[in-house]
């Protein structure tokens, strides 16, 4: 099972102050699929009472392809990109478009798939 958050700063300051704050979650794995899940959080009493207040979900079957299970995720610092890893395949995605922007072959890390700081580097 992979899991990445998408950085948001309105989830960093809900945790500071009483409000909501929408954050997004993907999850991948063996079953070749990815989840995106659209998550509305309540954030009350300084950031010591939270609780899942919303939730949504898209499901993507075979993302990289046929019999290839999803390994790794990362987003981007700034949440403007997402990459998806596995079995020698990594594809960048547009994250707000939830789109494939380029697939790279027999590029697959050993421990792990990240985006560099200024998104110039996978």
């Amino acid at each position: 099972l992979a899991l990445a958050f998408a950085p948001s700063a309105a989830a960093a300051t809900a945790t500071a102050i009483a409000g909501e704050a929408k954050m997004t979650l993907v999850s991948g794995g063996s079953d070749f699929l990815m989840f995106w899940h659209d998550l509305v959080v309540a954030v009350a009493d300084g950031g010591n009472d939270t609780r899942l207040v919303g939730h949504a979900s898209q499901k993507y079957s075979f993302p990289l392809g046929r019999s290839i299970e999803v390994q790794r995720l990362a987003f981007s610092g700034d949440g403007r990109w997402f990459a998806i890893a596995g079995s020698g395949i990594v594809e960048l995605w547009d994250a707000a478009a939830r789109r494939k922007v380029r697939t790279l072959e027999q590029a697959l890390p050993k421990d792990g798939v990240d985006i560099g700081v200024n998104s110039s580097m996978i």
